[in-house]
């Protein structure tokens, strides 16, 4: 089964179209005009990331018009210079996740030595697409109080979104109406939904991010392009965070206790509560790669990393059905219902069943179950079930060549003492490059693949 998924995963991965693999990224488009409104052709516009310096220049076209695709989100400067008009320098640009942002320049006559400067945000008015959605940041994601650090309660702050029906496999959200099932999951431009069947792994999404280690994600509800595709639901567009040339990182652990909490309604009178310990700790790290002496990476060359674990410990109160001892020889005459004999049809005598038609493989596995705790025919048996659960996740980044490893891990004990533990490793990988060979030509690659194992 293993080799299947990571057939169908690959092929997935194949499947992405190139203009989904810049979902994850923002652009920079408009026109460029004189005083008098007419076009002004082969002006030079540069952008530059404030982050990490990194620049683009391109050149408007005859008609003017320029377009800069494939840029990471973040806060970026635009420089405008012509001959003959003054420059103009505009700053405070802030670029999020699949923005086109349209930005026009109008050009004055002047000396290049006189220089216009603009200091004004872009406006979040989409006029370029009909896309309804909204952009969650990483100040929202990581200050706003989120029961288990799971960034997918914030999709609800989104038009059309509501939370998912109750007892949902998938869990997440439903958008326009749809099943929660018809959501698209992408991450940094690769698909990212589960590739269990039956959704058995309890969750829409393969690997869930720590939220230290996003940049930032959107959630578009309706009139999405045709890139995305897929389903009908809602699309959740996230980037990871990449380094910059300042130091940045985080430490973090949030603990709970069954100290806290109240006795469980089930156990025997008398009873202890159940043991509870939950700790979610980690940290993350990005920078620019600076070997003293050797090598400096500011403006060139960035690392990011995260680390992310959560370990419960926990005994759970559980009431089980087990069979009476007189079921166990065979006797059902406890029970209302008939009880037939397969071969004619016909009741056994007092619903009990003959020792010599008893299975012989069946009266051994019936040993492995526990004694019943009362005479009771339902909820017969009552016990502290422990069990631990283990989420580790981790990822590593660097600007323009990347690769990331995610990787998700639990376990969960079986119903009754004699069951062994569950576990189940969800892993994502991928890696991605991009080279601008020049103003008129970018190549960008990548290449990812999302499995999970059973044991």
């Amino acid at each position: 089964m293993v080799s299947l998924r990571r057939f169908f995963a690959l092929l997935a991965c194949g499947l992405v179209s190139t203009s989904l693999a810049l979902a994850q990224t923002a652009s920079m488009t408009g026109r460029v005009t004189d005083g008098s409104g007419a076009t002004v052709p082969g002006v030079e516009i540069r952008v530059r990331q404030i982050a990490t310096a990194a620049e683009r220049t391109i050149q408007t076209n005859e008609s003017g018009l320029y377009s800069i695709p494939l840029l990471p989100t973040g806060e970026y400067e635009a420089f405008i210079k012509h001959g003959g008009f003054k420059p103009i320098v505009r700053s405070g640009i802030v670029l999020a996740i699949d923005q086109r942002a349209e930005l026009n320049f109008v050009l004055e006559v002047g000396a290049m030595t006189e220089q216009i400067e603009v200091r004004r945000s872009v406006s979040r008015l989409n006029t370029v697409e009909a896309s309804q959605g909204q952009v969650i940041d990483n100040q929202r994601i990581v200050e706003m109080p989120l029961n288990g650090r799971n960034y997918i309660d914030l999709a609800l702050m989104s038009g059309g979104a509501v939370q998912e029906a109750p007892g949902s496999r998938l869990g997440g959200f439903s958008s326009g109406g749809q099943r929660v099932s018809q959501n698209d999951y992408l991450m940094d431009g690769l698909d990212n939904n589960s590739v269990e069947l039956a959704g058995a792994g309890r969750r829409a999404e393969m690997v869930q991010p720590s939220i230290d280690a996003i940049q930032e994600f959107k959630v578009q509800t309706s009139a999405y392009a045709a890139e995305f595709g897929r389903g009908m639901g809602g699309v959740v567009n996230l980037t990871i965070k990449s380094g910059t040339n300042d130091i940045h990182g985080s430490a973090f652990e949030f603990v709970r206790n069954e100290i806290f909490d109240a006795k469980n309604f089930f156990p025997p009178v008398g009873a202890s509560k159940p043991p509870f310990k939950r700790n979610q700790y980690g940290m993350s790290l990005g920078g620019p790669v600076v070997i003293p002496k050797l090598y400096n990476g500011r403006n060139k060359s960035f690392f990011f990393g995260d680390f992310e674990s959560t370990r419960i410990r926990e005994t759970a109160t559980v009431a089980n059905t087990l069979p009476t001892l007189k079921m166990r020889g065979g006797d059902f005459s406890e029970l209302s219902k008939r009880v037939n004999d397969p071969t004619t049809g016909l009741q056994f005598p007092g619903n009990v069943i003959p020792l010599s038609r008893l299975d012989s493989v069946a009266a051994n596995l019936v040993k492995l179950y526990p004694t019943p705790q009362s005479a009771n025919l339902a909820n017969n048996f009552t016990f502290l079930r422990p069990g631990s659960r283990t989420w580790t996740s981790g990822t590593s980044a660097r600007t323009r060549t990347w690769a990331r490893r995610t990787m998700r891990s639990s376990g969960s004990a079986g119903t009754t003492p004699s069951c062994r533990t569950r576990r189940v490793c969800q892993h994502r990988r991928m890696a991605a490059a991009i080279w601008t060979t020049s103003p008129k030509a970018i190549m960008w690659a990548r290449a990812g693949i999302t499995f999970s194992r059973r044991t």
